[in-house]
């Protein structure tokens, strides 16, 4: 699945790069992103009801706003790890209030976050590396990746000149790994090391 996410997000960054204008907003950019992924994952799962009496819950691979207890805590957009779903033992379907609420729970295979800086909003670093913390906040989310994109050349320059990214970005091709901090601007793509390892030799 990794590499599958990887080929959809670069093809979506080319799209973005090439037109930002086609995105006026964060939602149209979590639109476009979902409908690629779940057009190229179509595969569904079975999810057993806490009821053996009852139908199963048929789930599919991509979802947005998936998880959490409220809406701050939901992430943007998640593939889920169908293979791990299928093999969960019966005690981990934790109900709530009597409803099985535990499809909202479910292991996720790869974690995406979301900003937008659009036309007249300057924005540095700090935005991006809380959605890459909000996506540590849960224990199982396998890969992580948290993408800033940055709609015109002001938003980008004012996004580089931020202090807090000295010894941090490094100037790529294309997103080189469903892990990580990535801001995409109509002149670049750039990798940002997470605050975790900043100060990490070889980080």
């Amino acid at each position: 699945m990794e590499d599958a996410a990887k080929e959809v997000l670069n093809d979506f960054v080319a799209r973005f790069r090439n037109n930002p204008f086609g995105y006026l907003t964060e939602c149209d950019l979590q639109g476009d992103l979902f409908a690629s992924l779940r057009r190229r994952f179509p595969q569904e799962c079975e999810v057993p009801a806490h009821d053996p009496s009852r139908e199963g819950y048929m789930l599919k691979a991509v979802y947005t706003e998936y998880g959490g207890a409220n809406h701050r805590s939901k992430f943007d957009i998640v593939c889920l790890d169908l293979e791990e779903i299928r093999g969960l033992p019966a005690d981990t379907r934790v109900r709530y209030k009597g409803s099985d609420t535990y499809i909202f729970h479910l292991p996720i295979r790869i974690g995406i976050e979301l900003k937008y800086v659009t036309m007249g909003y300057r924005k540095g670093v700090d935005i991006v590396d809380s959605d890459y913390e909000k996506l540590g906040t849960v224990d199982n989310v396998r890969h992580k990746l948290a993408m800033c994109f940055l709609q015109g050349a002001r938003q980008e320059e004012a996004f580089l000149s931020d202090e807090r990214l000295s010894g941090r970005c490094e100037s790529m091709s294309e997103i080189s790994a469903v892990d990580g901090i990535f801001a995409i601007g109509p002149d670049g793509v750039y990798r940002i090391s997470t605050n975790a390892h900043q100060n990490t030799p070889g980080a």
